[in-house]
This record gives structure tokens, sequence and C-alpha cells, in this order.
């Protein structure tokens, strides 16, 4: 009967080892509007309602739209519980703060738009995860035992060098590389105690790879090149590729007219231009900017229904290409939202196919400030 007893207390220990831990996730974001730029995320874990403390934490940050890298920025307990860390978020658009945990494992995410007017709401999350609540056992210090006494601690014997007698120094000897090879000698022993470069990693390209991500900077060389010509002095302009830009600006209204490629090589004609497309744009300016967009036959008739592609990127650097949505609104007229994400020169191109029509395609450039 003992046996069974104990048998049957082994029983619910085991399963009470795997039972589940319900976590709480608490996030909130300063500025409330996640900005352009660094922000600082606080996320507070409790379970059972007490602080979790001692959370092994890393972190990743991207955007979700496009290829801008990936950051880890550090994971800092600021008071038991509460976990800090400041996501760079380099340009306006959506983003997603990944938190990965050790012991316990699993993993959690959040999701904003940067550059945006409106408030991120604080999120609160709920993680399950496998195992008992750990619990550190109480020990209770030693008590010394009266009986037993130490032997009393005895310094040990300082000795001094012997000192070296003047008089007794031997010219160097016969072959003796100097007082400059043992210099040189210590220069390698220090040398040799420094961070030594080694290969971190090896990549194979393949001729369908660009090769020029994967130099350099990457994507970023030209703004990194930028950056460091105006740290010495320059404008930063000495080392960009400037695109040739063609644009034409009406005072009046702010209206882009576009026109296809080649329309001033001999043997072109108004044949050769099947739609009349014309952008309006109240103002230029880093992040959402609201584009309407007029489509209309030579003759003045509006073209509904149209087939767009859109393609929004900057003329002066890499800074990615975005494919904003095109929202037919009636009447020959379209809209859609081009985000510029930092100021300079960006391009705007649509390639139209009206019914019955083959496909054309037009460009529009504009001076985000």
């Amino acid at each position: 009967m003992k046996q069974l007893t104990t048998l049957f207390a082994a029983i619910l220990l085991a399963g009470s080892a795997i039972a589940q831990r319900t976590i709480e996730a608490t996030a909130s974001i300063t500025p409330k509007a996640p900005a352009t730029g660094e922000n600082r995320l606080e996320v507070v874990f409790t379970e059972s309602g007490k602080p979790l403390a001692g959370l092994k934490l890393t972190g990743s940050v991207g955007m979700t739209n496009m290829d801008m890298g990936t950051a880890h920025p550090a994971v800092k307990e600021a008071t038991p519980g509460h976990y800090v860390l400041r996501p760079m978020l380099l340009m306006g658009g959506p983003w997603r703060v990944t938190l990965v945990s050790a012991d316990p494992k699993f993993t959690i995410k959040f999701d904003m738009t940067a550059g945006g007017k409106d408030a991120w709401q604080p999120v609160k999350q709920t993680i399950s995860v496998a195992g008992a609540v750990k619990e550190t056992p109480k020990t209770e210090p030693t008590k010394p035992d009266p009986t037993k006494t130490e032997p009393p601690k005895t310094e040990p014997t300082k000795q001094e060098p012997p000192k070296a007698d003047p008089s007794k120094t031997e010219p160097p000897k016969q072959g003796d590389p100097g007082y400059g090879a043992h210099d040189m000698a210590g220069m390698g022993q220090v040398a040799s105690s420094l961070p030594q470069l080694k290969e971190k990693s090896a990549y194979a390209w393949t001729d369908e790879m660009d090769f020029d991500i994967r130099t350099g900077f990457g994507k970023f060389e030209p703004m990194v090149r930028m950056m460091i010509l105006m740290m010495v002095g320059g404008s930063g302009m000495e080392g960009m590729k400037m695109a040739p830009m063609e644009m034409k600006f009406d005072q009046a209204n702010f209206v882009e007219s576009g026109d296809q490629p080649m329309k001033d090589m001999p043997g072109m004609n108004m044949s050769d231009k099947p739609l009349k497309v014309e952008v309006k744009l109240d103002k230029a300016s880093v992040g959402d900017n609201n584009v309407t967009v007029m489509i209309s036959t030579p003759d003045g008739k509006p073209v509904e229904k149209a087939k767009i592609t859109t393609s929004v990127a900057m003329t002066s650097m890499d800074m990615g290409t975005t494919h904003p949505a095109m929202k037919e609104l009636g009447k020959g007229m379209y809209s859609l939202r081009a985000n510029f994400s930092m100021g300079g020169p960006w391009r705007l191109t649509l390639t139209i196919t009206a019914p019955v029509m083959p496909p054309s395609t037009y460009t529009f450039d504009f001076d985000a400030k």
C-alpha cells in the first residue's frame, strides 16, 4: 500500500512538471506615433500578475514590404519585468519588431507603421509555453561550528629581487641582435595579442545574382559615399551618380505632364502618343503623398477601366522600389498614394494598358522636401 501511494504521488508530480505557463506581454512605444528614426519600445512581461524578471531576449527589426536589412538592437531589463529596446526605423512604411526568448522559449512580434500620424495602440498578447513555473529553492546560510577553530593566517614573506651591480655589466655578445631587434620582437608580441581578422562567411555567386549588393555597403553604397564626402567638407553630391531629370512644372496647379520615351526621335508623330496623361500633386513632401492621375485620349475623351502598373523610386540613389496600388475614381480619374521616404528627386512610372490599345509607359519626376 505504501508503494502505491508513493507511485501515485510521483505521477502527480510528473503531471505538474509539464503544466502550461501563461505569460502576458504588454507593449508601448515612444513617441506614440512611430517616427522615422529612433524609437523607444517597452515590453512588460508578467506571469500570474507578477513581473517576469530575468528573461534573456534578443531583438530584430526589419521592414515587411521591402528588404532594408535587419537590425538587432540590444534588449535591456530596465526594472524587473520591464524590457526596453530602441528600434531604428530608417524610412516611412510598415516595420516589424521581433523578440525571441531563450528560456522559456517563445517568440513575439509587433507590427507598426513609421512616419504616420496615427498613434500606435498598446499591444497586449498572451503567450502559452510548456513547463511548470520555476521556483528557486531556498537555502539557509551555513552556521559556523564553534568547536572548529581556523588556524591563524600567516602572511607570505616578501622577497625583493637582487640588485644589479652596475660595475659587472657585460658588453653585448657577438651576434646579439641589439635593442632594435628586441623592440621589434616586443611589438610582435603586442600585435599577436590584438584581435585578429578572420573569415566570417563565404558566398557563391551565380550569373543570376547581383554582385554589387554583396560588395562594400551593398545597396547603401551611394548613401555611405555621400555621407563620407559630407564629413570631409564636401557637399556629398560629388560621389553620386545623378540620373538626368526631365520635369515639366506648372506653377499654377502643380501639374506634371508625362510623355512616352523617344518622343523627339525622327519619324515619331501623334499616332505614337496614344494617351494624354496628367498627374496632380499638391506638394511633394517626405512621407505619403496623394497623387491624382487623369487619362484621356488625344481628342480629350476620358479613358476608363485602364490597367495601370506603378513604380516609385529615387533617381539619385537606390532606396528600393515600391509599387503602390492604383484606384479608379471614374471619368478617367485615378488615384494612388506614393511614399517618398527622404528628401530628393523621385520618379513615378506608370505603365498603362487602355481598352483596345497597346501598353504605354509614362514617367513623372518630383523633388520631395
